[in-house]
């Protein structure tokens, strides 16, 4: 259930523009440089602060 939850998230992550990640992710994390990330590294920091890797990685089937 939450693998199908996890993988909605990251299909309407994926229709933002990349400024609006940028926000998201300087929102949560108070210190870093959002810049230095793509897209995919930007939506993955954002779904990792929210879930965890543990259930990110066996969303999309990631080796632990």
């Amino acid at each position: 259930m939450e693998n199908t939850t996890i993988l909605k998230e990251y299909k309407a992550l994926k229709k933002w523009h990349i400024s609006h990640l940028r926000q998201e992710w300087t929102r949560i994390n108070r210190i870093g440089c959002p810049k230095e990330l793509d897209k995919e590294g930007l939506i993955s920091d954002l779904l990792r602060d929210s879930y965890g890797n543990k259930k990110v990685n066996l969303a999309f089937n990631l080796a632990i």
